[in-house]
């Protein structure tokens, strides 16, 4: 996965996953609540995609939980979970490439534009 620098709208995923943590830490620490803890079930949310959490990903199996759960039984294999993963993958791709186009390769000699951005690094 490819995403620009300084562009956090490139990235919405990972910018999504840091405003949660971030929100979950404050919380945790206004309520006095071990902020681990709150760590451990977050990783034991299953994702959107596959189903699985990433935990289960890793480990291939459930792992406790103090939140309850309806569904202790549902098993998802991870190949499936892969077969989901990777069909996905596909989807977003065959979206992004209906909008992209390639671009003419540079020759020598040709005038190239670039705009160094003042930031961070």
């Amino acid at each position: 996965m490819v995403s620009s620098p300084n562009h956090p709208q490139g990235n919405g995923k990972a910018e999504s996953a840091i405003k949660v943590i971030k929100n979950m830490i404050k919380k945790t620490l206004q309520n006095g609540r071990d902020q681990y803890e709150a760590l451990v079930e977050l990783r034991n949310t299953p994702t959107q995609n596959t189903g699985l959490s990433p935990t289960e990903m890793m480990f291939e199996r459930k792992t406790r939980s103090m939140i309850p759960s309806i569904n202790k039984k549902q098993k998802l294999p991870n190949a499936k979970a892969t077969e989901l993963r990777s069909a996905r993958k596909q989807s977003v791709k065959k979206c992004y490439d209906r909008r992209s186009k390639n671009l003419p390769p540079l020759g020598f000699g040709d005038s190239v534009y670039f705009e160094h951005k003042q930031g961070q690094h």
